[in-house]
């Protein structure tokens, strides 16, 4: 079992939504697994897979939402979208990973007998279809499973000094004003992780995500 620190931007009830979704697609999808044909992929013939969901799931479902410092612009007016670090099993993100591309190949190809059933009624336990369901997993999956980088530590150590209290608002309020060097890692970080979240399939070349550099803020 190996832990690494993830980044993960707080959407609120946008990603906790998404992870609930999911979850119970999974969980309906596993409940069929008691006797799963031989012919499954393995990645689905087992609880690995929403083992793997509850993990990274409970984990991140209290990283969202109110009850955190805000994130600021070096100006201590303009309010970003705050980043959160959790730590996460490399294991439980591969697992995740292998059951997306197993149900996206549900989607278009012929599978194993009984499979495109089963995504069906997962996806009908959560209350949308085969395809959202497989575009809301990948999307999840590439959100939060990115390449730990020199911004991320920048920014993991502006978040730390927040925490400590050695981070001043103008104001007395103690939230988190970004320093110019970490503002510059901010945007380069949350391009990337925008362009993930934005995009139907967030797979897409590193060329395509270089391309796209939001402001990704709140108002």
């Amino acid at each position: 079992m190996t832990q690494r620190m993830y980044v993960v931007p707080d959407l609120g009830d946008d990603l906790n939504g998404a992870l609930g979704l999911v979850d119970v697609a999974l969980t309906q999808l596993a409940g069929r697994l008691a006797h799963p044909p031989p012919t499954w992929p393995a990645a689905l013939r087992d609880r690995g897979g929403v083992e793997a969901l509850d993990r990274v799931y409970a984990a991140i479902r209290t990283t969202q939402g109110a009850g955190w410092k805000r994130w600021m612009a070096p100006n201590g007016r303009d309010e970003h979208v705050p980043l959160r670090f959790v730590f996460l099993r490399e294991e439980d993100l591969a697992a995740l990973a292998a059951v997306a591309m197993e149900l996206g190949r549900a989607l278009h190809a012929r599978v194993a007998p009984g499979l495109r059933d089963a995504l069906e009624s997962a996806a009908d336990a959560a209350g949308t279809t085969p395809l959202e369901l497989v575009n809301t997993l990948t999307r999840v999956h590439g959100l939060i499973d990115l390449p730990l980088t020199d911004d991320a530590n920048v920014l993991h150590d502006a978040s730390v000094r927040a925490r400590d209290g050695k981070s001043r608002h103008r104001s007395g309020t103690g939230d988190l004003v970004l320093k110019r060097h970490e503002e510059k890692a901010y945007q380069a970080m949350v391009g990337v992780l925008y362009a993930r979240w934005a995009l139907t399939n967030p797979l897409v070349s590193d060329l395509m995500l270089e391309r796209s550099r939001p402001q990704w803020k709140r108002t």
